[in-house]
């Protein structure tokens, strides 16, 4: 980005469709702050502006709806007027749809043999995801068992519910495996741990050690 200058980009907006914009930079290391702003290329009148996405994460997101079809203009710039190649930065501009994120706050866990864990798993629902989603475990090996949990559309299990998995006297393990959720179609939804902003693992390590001697 160079020393004042304001990137735009242009696209047809269709009416009452909700769009998504959002920028990535700081997520990469980059020293852009992004500000994004919406303008109806007709009048130039705004439709939305905003920068960072929460007080932790500093790349920009801004959600739109344009009451009539036309072409807008989407504006980045940087809020501090940084410049220099190092303030690169990409945009995902999309309409936004019902979705769910399940994540868990660890990728290793532990069990006993002959014990159980019960592993907490976060559910975001957003933008009136309110489907039921049966919970278990993909990739355990014969001696571990997951006993399925549902996450109802509303009520506590809606935002969280734990998962409990079960070892077996004489079960020994050392691997990965899924948390998977599945909706009413049969959609399947992989559960995640959270690295950095942009970096996620769906394969978490599970451990039942040997009993020692």
């Amino acid at each position: 980005m160079a020393r004042g200058k304001i990137d735009r980009l242009r696209f047809t907006a269709e009416a009452s469709t909700h769009y998504q914009a959002t920028v990535h930079s700081r997520a990469f290391g980059f020293p852009l702050d992004s500000v994004i702003r919406i303008v109806k290329v007709s009048d130039n009148s705004e439709l939305a502006r905003n920068d960072d996405v929460s007080r932790e994460r500093y790349d920009a997101l801004i959600e739109f709806t344009p009451k009539e079809p036309g072409e807008v203009e989407l504006q980045i710039n940087d809020l501090v007027d940084g410049y220099g190649p190092r303030h690169a930065y990409s945009v995902i501009v999309e309409p936004v749809r019902p979705n769910v994120e399940l994540t868990v706050a660890e990728e290793r866990f532990s069990i006993k043999a002959g014990e159980s864990i019960e592993i907490p798993i976060t559910i975001a629902r957003r933008h009136d995801f309110a489907e039921k989603l049966e919970i278990t475990a993909d990739g355990l090996p014969e001696g571990i068992e997951a006993i399925p949990a549902v996450s109802e559309a509303q009520g506590g299990s809606s935002k969280s519910i734990s998962l409990k998995l079960t070892a077996t006297p004489k079960a020994v393990y050392q691997g990965s495996f899924q948390i998977v959720a599945t909706t009413a179609d049969t959609t399947k939804i992989h559960a995640f741990h959270r690295l950095r902003e942009l970096v996620t693992v769906d394969d978490v390590w599970l451990t039942v050690p040997a009993p020692s001697k």
